[in-house]
């Protein structure tokens, strides 16, 4: 069978995979079932260096950091803000391009797939033949082009758009932007849009073999940012639980809020932990030990329709989500409908939320959904969806002998 090989084009993928680097480990994986090997160009810590997974080959190109004291940092930040963003490093377009060069001397690719964060690496697909965009954060429906001097140079965003669109034979919205391009300047382009989602809706395993605890474990992962989704409130809730229940709270997270983590692991030991941001298979242990997720929405200042994967990899767990509402909240109709969720808002009275929150606790504590029904519930958050979607829209007709293959295996 000559279709057999595919190029992944994304951000951090190893070993520290950023949210869209996750999104193309599922695909993968369901790629591999189907007898594709599958490569990624990716960013890393050094230039030209290569390693192989189960999948297939990576690629990693080096991105330029900013160095220097703070003063140079803000300097050289506020330059590139002025003169190239959304772009921040104008080299890493050249490299990705010499990198898909040398990746595609040696395999026959039958497609290449990019994803859009970073810019950078979708910019560099558009210098070849047509390319699958598989896009997970909009490069126009996001809080960037919302807010400051950023939203002064918006417009560039919308050529940069523009312009990968045209390049690509196939773009994958999310669900959630599906409103926002339903505008007609997008009628020029819609024959090339498919709507898919989080592809986190997999079977693993999910479970400490250790047998009952008493300690209610309490999980985050993901960003935290004062001004987005700070977790301060989250953390006011547990802190009233304490002489209630036994609460042990891991952070395992990133972004400027790391201080006041750490303030709350000094001040409850026993209780709040701050993990930083870990490899993910350490993640996938911890996601073992944890009894409860804990999610928080994000405030945007104006209507941004993004769907936070973390929530889909919680549901693939099956076990309980705590939830706190945020603004123009998109997982709230995902949330409702897996069912084994609480959502709170810090806009209700505080002794009313901690009493739900406690009987929650209790009511949850070992609840389990099963992922065969969460697919069912689901079907466009299994990676299945995308794949299938991705292959009929690349090979047409050839795609029922990679079906008729796959099945005889």
């Amino acid at each position: 069978m000559p279709y057999k090989r595919v190029l992944f084009v994304c951000g951090d993928y190893y070993p520290y995979p950023s949210a869209n680097g996750v999104c193309v480990l599922r695909l993968q994986d369901c790629l591999l079932k189907m007898g594709f090997l599958s490569d990624v160009i990716c960013t890393g810590i050094s230039e030209e260096n290569m390693m192989t997974n189960k999948y297939g080959q990576i690629h990693f190109v080096k991105s330029e950091r900013i160095s220097g004291n703070k003063v140079k940092r803000k300097i050289i930040s506020a330059f590139k803000l002025l003169t190239i963003w959304p772009i921040k490093d104008s080299k890493l377009v050249s490299k990705y391009i010499s990198a898909i060069q040398t990746m595609r001397s040696r395999y026959d690719y039958d497609f290449m797939v990019s994803v859009l964060r970073p810019i950078e690496g979708s910019l560099a697909c558009c210098e070849f033949e047509k390319f699958v965009l598989y896009e997970l954060d909009s490069i126009t429906n996001n809080y960037d082009n919302t807010k400051g001097i950023k939203k002064l140079f918006s417009y560039r965003s919308k050529k940069i758009e523009k312009r990968i669109y045209q390049h690509s034979r196939l773009i994958f919205h999310l669900n959630c932007h599906k409103d926002y391009y339903s505008d007609q300047q997008y009628d020029f382009i819609r024959d090339k849009f498919i709507f898919t989602d989080i592809p986190h809706l997999v079977e693993r395993n999910n479970e400490n073999n250790s047998g009952p605890q008493k300690i209610v474990r309490l999980m985050f992962t993901g960003a935290l940012e004062k001004s987005r989704n700070s977790p301060e409130y989250a953390i006011i809730l547990i802190e009233n639980l304490i002489s209630k229940l036994e609460i042990k709270c891991d952070f395992f997270s990133r972004g400027d809020c790391e201080n006041i983590l750490k303030q709350k692991e000094a001040e409850y030991p026993k209780t709040f932990f701050s993990r930083g941001y870990v490899s993910q298979d350490e993640l996938k242990e911890a996601v073992k030990e944890a009894d409860f997720f804990l999610s928080i929405g994000s405030h945007f200042s104006e209507k941004v329709t993004s769907i936070p994967s973390k929530v889909i990899e919680y549901m693939s767990t099956g076990k309980p989500i705590i939830h706190i509402i945020g603004t123009n909240d998109t997982a709230i109709p995902y949330l409702k409908s897996y069912g084994n969720s609480l959502l709170l808002s810090e806009h209700d009275p505080l002794n009313d939320n901690i009493v739900k929150l406690e009987n929650f606790i209790r009511v949850s504590w070992g609840k389990r959904v099963k992922i065969a029904d969460l697919r069912n519930i689901f079907p466009m958050n299994t990676p299945e969806w995308t794949i299938h979607k991705m292959l009929i829209g690349v090979l047409g007709d050839n795609y029922s002998y990679i079906e008729e293959e796959n099945s005889d295996e």
